[in-house]
This record gives C-alpha cells, structure tokens and sequence, in this order.
C-alpha cells in the first residue's frame, strides 16, 4: 500500500503536427528534431520521498547540439540532473546524421518538505547550458511520458473487412506528417493522405488494421507497423505492401521470415485495407510487462518522388525505439491485477 505516493496520471495525446514552418536555426529545428521520452515504465509516476527515472534525447536535425542541458521547472520539488555516464560527447548531443545516438540524463526527484500527495505539473526544459535563457524545447512530463490502453480485443477475425463491431472499440492512429525541406532546412508537414491505424489485442496477440487513402499513382506503398520491447530492445518492422501484397518483416535492419510466418495478414480485394495478426511472443515480452512500444509510417513513392510519412520521428530515427510510444494492453494489465489478487 502506498499512503504517501504522490501520482501523477499520465494521458496519452495524439498532438496534430503543424504545417511546415522555416526551420532557421538550431532552436527552430529542435522542435521537429529533437526527439524526448522520459523512461517510466508503468505510465505513472509514482513519488514517495524521492524518484527516479531517465529522460532520452535523439537528434535529427541536420547539425549536432554543440551544448545541451536539462532543468526541472517544478515548486514542489527539487531535482537532480546528471547526464550518463556512457554520453561521451556531453555537452554535444551529436546528430544521428554524423553518427549520433540516442542519449540521456539521470533525474532524480525529492518531495519538498510539507507537500502533501496530490498531482503537480513538472516541466522538462532543455537548454543551452551555457545560457539557459536559449531554450531548445519545454514540456510537460506527462506529455514526455505518454501512455494510451489498448482495449482487449473481443472474437476479431483476421478477414481484410474492417467492420465497426470487430474495430469499433479500437485506439486509432493518424495524423502522420511528411519530413519536408523548406528552404535549407527539413520541417514536418502534415501528410495530405492519412492513413489510419486501428490497434487492440488480446492476452496473446496484437491485432491491427490499417486504411490507406489516396496514393492512386504511387508506384511503392506500404504500410508499416513498427514495434519495440522497450526502450533498448530491438525493433521489429513490419511492412504490408498493398501494390504487391507481399508482407516484409524485418528484427532491426535484417529480414525476418521467422516474423513474417508468425503472422497473419489479410489484405482486402484493392489492397488498401489490411488486417494483421501478430503474436506477442515475436517481442519477447518480460513475464510481468504489459505494455510495448509502437510507432506507424507509409513508405510511398509517386512519380520518382519520395512521399512516406510518419506518426513519431522521421527517416533518420524510425527504427530507434525513443521515438516510439507507449501503449498499455489492457489484456495483460488485467491479468496482471488477477494474479495480484489471488
């Protein structure tokens, strides 16, 4: 029993992407580019006299962060921050377009004296550190820490035929943007074809359904379900091409036919609506883990030009697992209540 927890609620927000905008400097560009997710692992955050958890970065921009750091804004309480030990650049947090990686700091939080339990708004705000009064990006640690449930899927049938009874209850996934060069710098502007992902599962199985509009021209389209354990684990992606309804699956950048037998995929008669069944067990979830990491794009092509898009990140970070989110399953999360109460 935790009397004196202090817990925050996290709730997931699909932000639509704004249209492009001239990325001019460093700071314009980290809006789009500098990618933040804060590691905690159940999507609350849980404060008794103090906590601790990692904060993420990835940068995408087209030049490195010659001098980053981050500040905890709260006045109920008082923070530690210290980068990893493994960032070896620090304070430069490199492009992953020169080699960079994904990179973090240590935060710990302590309660001040007299606040009682209650939920307080804390903000992340990542700075120049050598003149705070330069800010690269501010947000909330809800938002960083994002989580959505994934409804229990209830008798779906895995036939290319999308229909409300079956998807009516399911977490639906759009607003994706194009990553788009505006003058000397790439921006995100949102996709003019949304296509829509449609994701609920049961104690053993992910189920999604995916409807792609327009891309009449588009000589390559694939829709493509990317999938992590966690934050450190391998990616899984899966790509169902509706040109030639093959399916292509791949663990990090190797194909995977192991993937691609596990799974059950049925594209309706034009190709454009897809239903996909893949089994747990390819993620190869912790016994007592309830929640997986998942991101979404369309890789098209139309008259020689690339259109893909893209639910979190771009090209340069779609297989790293930090720009991903979260998703409970309520399947596993409620099996996990039942075995706590027994």
């Amino acid at each position: 029993m935790k009397s004196h927890a202090l817990i925050l609620a996290l709730v997931l927000v699909f932000a639509s992407v704004a249209s492009a905008h001239l990325c001019n400097d460093v700071f314009d560009q980290a809006e789009d580019n500098l990618a933040v997710k804060v590691d905690i692992r159940d999507g609350q955050l849980r404060i008794d006299e103090e906590a601790t958890f990692r904060v993420y970065l990835l940068n995408t921009m087209d030049r490195n962060i010659a001098d980053i750091d981050l500040q905890i804004i709260s006045d109920e309480f008082d923070a530690t921050v210290t980068p990893s030990s493994s960032w070896s650049t620090f304070p430069v947090l490199k492009t992953v377009n020169a080699g960079g990686q994904k990179e973090y700091f240590e935060v710990k939080l302590m309660r001040k004296e007299g606040v009682a339990d209650g939920e307080y708004e804390i903000k992340l705000k990542l700075v120049n550190g050598r003149d705070d009064s330069m800010v690269y990006k501010t947000l909330d640690l809800a938002s960083s820490a994002a989580t959505t449930d994934v409804p229990e899927a209830d008798d779906v049938t895995v036939d290319g035929d999308v229909t409300r009874d079956e998807w009516g209850d399911a977490v639906v996934v759009t607003d994706l943007h194009r990553y788009v060069r505006e003058n000397r710098y790439f921006c995100n502007a949102k996709a003019e074809d949304q296509p829509r992902f449609r994701v609920q599962a049961d104690s053993e199985t992910l189920f999604i359904a995916t409807t792609l509009q327009g891309g009449d021209d588009a000589s390559d389209d694939a829709a493509v379900i990317h999938l992590a354990r966690d934050l450190d684990g391998q990616p899984i992606s899966i790509a169902l091409d509706r040109l030639t309804k093959e399916v292509r699956c791949y663990r990090g950048m190797e194909r995977s036919e192991e993937i691609a037998d596990a799974i059950e995929v049925v594209f309706d008669e034009d190709g454009k609506t897809v239903e996909c069944a893949i089994p747990l067990s390819v993620l190869e979830l912790a016994d007592d883990q309830s929640s997986i990491l998942m991101n979404f794009s369309r890789q098209m092509t139309v008259d020689d030009e690339d259109m893909s898009c893209y639910w979190q990140g771009n090209a340069s970070s779609r297989f790293d697992p930090v720009v991903y989110a979260e998703f409970v399953l309520a399947s596993l999360s409620d099996d996990e209540d039942a075995e706590s109460d027994e």
